[in-house]
């Protein structure tokens, strides 16, 4: 099996050679359909994750019941790490978008690893913190800037996470709906934003697609150019 994936991952940057055998030596590696679960919002954080291949989508559900997109996962990305690494339940639910293999390392394993190799854990810590200054971005962005604004900023972060790790060719496969969910607002909104880009020629696509055509004027209208 192909571990390449995980020497490109945040977890395990700047690791000695000896440190990585060792991280490869305990994976568990295992196969997810598309539609299957990796792991599901609330459980007990048993295992740690990383994806080798494919695409995973984590999600949320309010006390309410509404389903909130947070993020897409590629190769590369460590998949309920705050949960093992602070001990608490699983956040949210990891679905294979497509076909998709992870691998995984107990908790148990994962707190050796990181006695072992003290990188591991500065890694981890690094990436919680990380991970959290996303989502307190995303709140302030909901609070102060229009919804067009939001939404170019979601498909902006999503080509760079793609550029981040070489997959795919600068198209995106997303939903409106799941768009929406991402950038805190609806789904007419975010047909609508698309309609406009698409008249004045920043994007292209179809159903569940898109291409931009001019990212630098998708900066400007993220107030980023």
């Amino acid at each position: 099996m192909d571990l390449a994936a995980l020497e490109k991952s945040e977890l395990f940057v700047r690791l000695d050679a000896r440190a990585l055998k060792a991280v490869k030596a305990g994976a568990q590696v295992k196969r997810i359909r598309a539609g299957s679960l990796l792991l599901k919002q609330g459980d007990g954080a048993n295992h740690l994750f990383c994806v080798v291949s494919g695409r995973f989508k984590m999600t949320t559900v309010s006390k309410e019941g509404a389903e909130k997109t947070l993020r897409f996962m590629e190769p590369g990305d460590a998949i309920g790490c705050a949960a093992v690494f602070k001990g608490f339940p699983y956040p949210a639910t990891a679905t294979a978008v497509v076909d998709s293999e992870s691998a995984s390392w107990s908790a148990a394993q994962f707190q050796e690893l990181m006695r072992n190799h003290p990188q591991i854990a500065a890694n981890a810590l690094a990436m919680v913190g990380e991970r959290a200054e996303q989502m307190l971005q995303r709140v302030r962005e909901v609070t102060s800037e229009p919804a067009d604004r939001r939404i170019a900023k979601a498909v902006l972060r999503l080509l760079a996470q793609q550029k981040e790790k070489e997959s795919g060719n600068g198209e995106l496969h997303i939903s409106g709906q799941e768009l929406a969910e991402l950038s805190d607002t609806t789904l007419f909104t975010v047909s609508r934003a698309i309609a406009t880009w698409k008249r004045d020629g920043i994007v292209t696509g179809g159903r569940n697609r898109l291409h931009v055509t001019v990212p630098a004027k998708l900066m400007e209208i993220a107030g980023e150019g």
